[in-house]
Order: C-alpha cells, then sequence, then structure tokens
C-alpha cells in the first residue's frame, strides 16, 4: 500500500507539474499563407507559422476568433470565412495563447485586396517631434486605426517621444510627447504586464538605458522606468526568450559590443540586463526561429565589422556563443522574413555605405547562406517587410537618408516569391528618411509605409500612401524595330499596360501620332477598360513606306494620372533586299564561290556607295551591281573563299574563318550586311 500511495504521489505531482507548465507568447513569422486574398471570394484556410504554439492556441482576425487547428509548436490553420473577406480592407492576424502563461503575438498583416504588378507611392508629411530617428506602429487606444510612436533624437537635448493617434484616413492627430531617457533611438511595442494593453520600450543611447512606458490602452501612456544597459544602445526588440508567457527584451550595446537580454517579470518589469558577445559596433537585433527549434533566437548586424551574429536560443532565455556571416559595408536596420516560401526565415539587412540591401536565405539550421546583395537609394538606413502588391510574395521597403544631391527617398522592392526581388523602384520621401515601418492607415486593404525624417531643424514623419483611383503603367516606354524591307511587316512586338490603381482604368483611345504614323500599327485587348489589378496587351508593328528612319508616338488616353500614356516607335525602312544574309561555306582544301542577289524594291534608283568585305582575308567578291541599281532591279555579288596561305599538315583541317560582306548605299539601313562562315 505504500509503494501504491507513493506511486500515486508520483503521479499527482507529475500532473501538477505537468499542469503548471507555462504556455509561451506565441511568434508569428512573416508572411501568412496566403497573406492577401481578392475580395469577394469564398473562405479559404490561413496558415500561420511561427513559434511557441499550443494545443490551446487561438487565432484571431481584427480581435475575432476564428476556428484553428494546431498543426505544431511551429504551425496553426484558421477556417477564414467568406463574409471575412467580403470587401477590400486589411486585418491584424494575431495569435492568442491560455493561460498560464500565454499571451498574444504581435500583428500580422493580412490584405483583403487585388494583386497587382506593381505600386504607386505619395508622401505626405506628419507634424512630430525634434529630428524623428525612428517610428513604430500599434493601436495604442484600440480604436482599429494605426497609430505612430516616435523617436526624436537631437543631440543629447531630447528626452522624449511623440504617440501620434491614427484617424484611420491616412491623417494622425497632433503628437503627444512623453519624457524618456536622453537621447532615444529605437521604439519597439508589446504588452509587458500582460494587461491586453500595448506598452512601449525605448533604447536611450546617450543615458544608456532603455525606457520602458507602460499603456493605459486610450492612447495615454504611465511615466517612463528606466533599466540600465551597456554603451550606445542603438536599438531595442522584444520576444519570450525563456517562453514563460513574459515579453521579455534585448538591446543593442554597440559601444560594448554586446546584446543585453533583460527577462520580464510580467508586471512590467524586467530583470538585470546579461550581455552577450557580437560583432564590433552592433546597431541592430530582430528576433526569430532561425532553427526550428521552438525556441526564439536573435540575429545581429555589426555596423564596423561589416557582418551579422547569430545568436541561438537556449529556452531558458540565454543563447549561445555567436555565428558570424558576411554582409555589405556598414549594416544596419536587420529585418526577418520567409522569402522564399520554403518555411525557413530569411533576413534582410541594409548596407549603408554600399547603397545596397542584402538577401540571406536561411537554411532552416540556424545557418545562413551567403549574402544577396541589391541596389537601393543613396545611404539605405531602414527596412521593413511586408507585401505590398498584394501578390502573395514578401516585398521590401527601404529608407534611404540620401542627400541634397541624390535626394531622399525609399526603394521598393517586389519579391519574386523565390528570395529574389526585383530591380528596386524609387519614390520620394521626405527629407533625410531614417527609418520605416509598414500598415494601412487609410483602410483601403493596401499596405502604406511611414519613414522618420530624421533631418537638422525638421520635425516630421512621411506617410506614403498607396496611390488609389485608376493607375497606368507600361511594361515599355520605348520600343525599337529591326531595319524592314518598305511596305512588309515586322514581327509584333508587345507592350503590357496595367492598373495598379484600385479603380478600373478607362480607355478613351489608343492611336499613333508623330513624324512617321502610318508607317507604325497597333491593335489591342484592351477593350474599354482594364480592371484593377488587370492588365492588356498593346502589339505593335513595323510596316515602313519609305526608306530611312522612320518615328512615330503612340498615345494612350485614359482616366489615369498623366494621361495621355506615351510609348515612343522608332525603325527603319529599307528598299534593299537580299536574298541571303548568311553564306556558310564548307571548303576543307577548296570550294565553289556563293552569290547573293540585291534587289532595289523601290520606284526610284539605289545608289551603291561600296560593297567590301571585313573580317577575313580568305573571302573575296565581285559583283554586278556597280554604282547604281535601277528601279524594280538587281545585280548579284559572288563571294569566294580561299585557304591560300594557310601552313597546314596533311592532317590539319583549314581553322574556321568569319568576315562580314558589307554594302553601303542610300536604301535605309546601310550598311546591309551578310555574314560569311568557313568551317
Amino acid at each position: 500500500m505504500k509503494a501504491a500511495h507513493f506511486v500515486c504521489l508520483l503521479m499527482i505531482l507529475f500532473s501538477t507539474i505537468a499542469v503548471a507548465q507555462t504556455n509561451p507568447v506565441p511568434f508569428v513569422n512573416q508572411p501568412l499563407v496566403p497573406d492577401a486574398i481578392a475580395p469577394g471570394g469564398k473562405g479559404f484556410t490561413l496558415t500561420i507559422n511561427g513559434t511557441g504554439f499550443v494545443s490551446g492556441s487561438q487565432v484571431k482576425w481584427n480581435g475575432k476568433a476564428r476556428a484553428t487547428k494546431f498543426v505544431s509548436v511551429s504551425r496553426l490553420t484558421a477556417r477564414i470565412l467568406s463574409s471575412d473577406i467580403a470587401t477590400p480592407h486589411t486585418v491584424s492576424v494575431t495569435v492568442v495563447n491560455p493561460e498560464p502563461g500565454g499571451g498574444t503575438s504581435s500583428v500580422a498583416f493580412f490584405e483583403v485586396t487585388k494583386a497587382t504588378p506593381s505600386i504607386g507611392l505619395i508622401a505626405s508629411a506628419v507634424n512630430t517631434g525634434d529630428i524623428p530617428i525612428w517610428v513604430s506602429i500599434g493601436d495604442f487606444n484600440e480604436d482599429g486605426n494605426l497609430d505612430l510612436s516616435v523617436t526624436n533624437n537631437n543631440s543629447n537635448d531630447t528626452t522624449y517621444i511623440s504617440i501620434l493617434l491614427g484617424n484611420g484616413d491616412g491623417t494622425f492627430k497632433s503628437p503627444v510627447n512623453y519624457t524618456v531617457g536622453t537621447g532615444p533611438t529605437s521604439v519597439s511595442t508589446g504588452d509587458f504586464n500582460r494587461d491586453g494593453k500595448l506598452d512601449l520600450a525605448v533604447s536611450n543611447i546617450f543615458t544608456n538605458d532603455i525606457s520602458v512606458l507602460l499603456g493605459r490602452g486610450d492612447g495615454t501612456f504611465q511615466a517612463a522606468r528606466n533599466y540600465p544597459l551597456g554603451g550606445s544602445p542603438w536599438s531595442v526588440t522584444v520576444g519570450d526568450f525563456n517562453a514563460d508567457g513574459k515579453l521579455d527584451l534585448v538591446a543593442t550595446n554597440a559601444d560594448d559590443n554586446a546584446v543585453s537580454v533583460l527577462l520580464g517579470n510580467g508586471d512590467g518589469t524586467f530583470q538585470s540586463a546579461v550581455n552577450y558577445g557580437t560583432g564590433n559596433y552592433p546597431v541592430s537585433v530582430a528576433v526569430g526561429d532561425f532553427n526550428g527549434d521552438g525556441v526564439i533566437d536573435l540575429v545581429v548586424a555589426n555596423g564596423v565589422t561589416n557582418d551579422i551574429s547569430v545568436l541561438l536560443g537556449r529556452g531558458d532565455g540565454t543563447f549561445q556563443p555567436e555565428m558570424r556571416y558576411g554582409a555589405g559595408n556598414a549594416p544596419g536596420p536587420v529585418v526577418v522574413g520567409d522569402f522564399n516560401a520554403d518555411g525557413k526565415l530569411d533576413l534582410a539587412v541594409v548596407n549603408s555605405n554600399d547603397n545596397t540591401v542584402g538577401v540571406l536565405l536561411g537554411r532552416g539550421d540556424g545557418t545562413f547562406q551567403p549574402s544577396m546583395n541589391y541596389g537601393v537609394g543613396e545611404n539605405p538606413n531602414g527596412v521593413a517587410t511586408s507585401d505590398l502588391n498584394g501578390d502573395g510574395k514578401v516585398d521590401l521597403l527601404v529608407a534611404n537618408l540620401g542627400n541634397s544631391q541624390t535626394g531622399h527617398t525609399v526603394s521598393v522592392l517586389l519579391g519574386n516569391g523565390d528570395g529574389t526581388f526585383r530591380t528596386a523602384k524609387t519614390y520620394d520621401a521626405g527629407p533625410a528618411p531614417s527609418s520605416v515601418a509598414v500598415g494601412d492607415f487609410n483602410g483601403d486593404g493596401r499596405l502604406d509605409g511611414v519613414v522618420s525624417n530624421y533631418n537638422v531643424g525638421g520635425d516630421t514623419v512621411s506617410v506614403l500612401t498607396q496611390i488609389s483611383g485608376p493607375r497606368a503603367i507600361l511594361s515599355s516606354t520605348s520600343l525599337r524595330f529591326a531595319t524592314q524591307l518598305i511596305n512588309t511587316s515586322s514581327p509584333p512586338q508587345p507592350v503590357t499596360l496595367s492598373n495598379y490603381g484600385s479603380r478600373t482604368l478607362k480607355i478613351a483611345s489608343i492611336v499613333i501620332k508623330g513624324l512617321d504614323p502610318k508607317d507604325f500599327v497597333q491593335n489591342n485587348d484592351c477593350g474599354s477598360g482594364v480592371p484593377s489589378g488587370g492588365y492588356c496587351t498593346i502589339n505593335f508593328t513595323f510596316a515602313p513606306t519609305l526608306r530611312g528612319d522612320r518615328r512615330a508616338t503612340a498615345l494612350i488616353r485614359d482616366n489615369a494620372p498623366h494621361s495621355p500614356q506615351k510609348i515612343s516607335l522608332q525603325g527603319t525602312g529599307t528598299v534593299v533586299k537580299l536574298d541571303a544574309t548568311r553564306l556558310v561555306f564548307h571548303c576543307g582544301n577548296g570550294c565553289q564561290p556563293q552569290t547573293v542577289t540585291l534587289s532595289n524594291v523601290a520606284s526610284t534608283t539605289l545608289t551603291i556607295k561600296s560593297i567590301k568585305i571585313v573580317g577575313s582575308t580568305h573571302f573575296s567578291e565581285t559583283n554586278t551591281c556597280g554604282s547604281r541599281v535601277p528601279p524594280k532591279g538587281s545585280c548579284k555579288i559572288t563571294v569566294r573563299y580561299s585557304s591560300s596561305g594557310m601552313q597546314l599538315t596533311s592532317d590539319e583541317e583549314p581553322p574556321f574563318a568569319a568576315a562580314t560582306l558589307s554594302i553601303q548605299d542610300d536604301g535605309g539601313g546601310s550598311p546591309q550586311k551578310v555574314f560569311l562562315f568557313e568551317f
């Protein structure tokens, strides 16, 4: 009986321990799968990848629970209703883990919008504090509209951050300032005291500490409490590093070549910092599960050693020694996302002195492939990742500090879905954009950007709203055709007309004007309009009526800005017809001559200026053309090949030879060429 009682007590003890096991705060990867869908469709299954999921995890769609299936600690699925996607809007998706422990993940955005091949951005300035250096987003007053938190860094004088509450239409209320440490740089959000309200953590480089401001849920915050760090903490972010359901903090200490981890107590306070070594001058930190073990890891950009440090987590709030990966010159902010849709987290980091953003694809075991670099604007200093055009592929938005000569811009790199990105497209922004964040500020279902403008004497952030209404973009604005015989037609060259706006692009006409409009022909499948996210094709054909250069312009009149859209057309007409443009000789030790017939298809005389062979002395020509070829007349050019002068042994073949028969004339497209080969 005693043994049985002992076994029973052990079972109760283990059961109690199991019940008492705390759930972590879940972490959601970018992107959701899918991360966008066209409005008006059927319900679908949403896949959420991340870390720290449990059997009781609940997916919430704008705060409303959806039927959730637990797949693994790193994957959930949820059933999304057709009514959830009836109209264009952007959804805040979160994962909530139950008690004990547990908590709510950070927000992942889902767009209900039509996919478009490109986007357009227009900047509008919003007043904030003095020399804003960093901007972050969150719904601080729980009204469903995104708000801004901005750090202001005017040398060692500034000791406050600004909160700008959003109106939901892309505009913001006047800033309200809160005192923090001196020289605030970055700001991050999270629920540090588990009351369901967003709080703030601010890194301060001159007082070497972190300020924590607990939110009241109405857009206001309690007075800051400061926690000491190492030298020059540039960047701060959050995560549940010991899986106890309490958010923790990590910050870079640039002067100490280390990151500091502060474990949270769950009541809004934090334990003393524990430091871990990195590369030289760490300036940015981000988090994610890089080796798929269900534990959050760290990635740090080191500005002086030009590399990235990855510190794998042990799950108890401590981290393994760093592993280094090469980056560009002066790497800055780093972000995390799955860029090639393989379920493994990748990295993107801006390289300020190289004017590039580097992409390091993850192998899923905590290691990364070498960086692939993409050109952006001058002096990039901030990067964010999201699906900007609604095509289900992760894109990058980069803030470029620039200068007075190069301008101040943001660069958009649309993703191809395989880990590569298209050539950057640049848009004007405010003066010296230094950081960037992404969110739907006007509720139209398209993600917008916001940048802090780090300029002396300035006090604004720029909201970069995606352009609404019809918007036209052409795959090409200039076509050049090959030389074409008069009164014949070239193969068609297509141009795609896409509408990346939110309304139908109405087409009034497509016409050809200019110097030689009759020499170019178009046909299209555009009809009377192109729907939002759609495209049509215009095929252009060159049919010259006269010899020489021919030029025209296609005009597309529509209801988009900058109408008419223009396409320049250029080609050269010729009256010279050759019955061969390539002669091949297979000679060995001798071969027969070959003849080219030159015809003048015009009703006027063709003047021959010269006929010669260039490129090899082993070819020669004779001709019957003389200096003129009459209207509708022809002449013959005979080409011979000789291996004379080549020193060959009895078992050698003559070497490969190539040359060009060049005919200078006034027929258009001169010189006419016939390519000659012997082998």
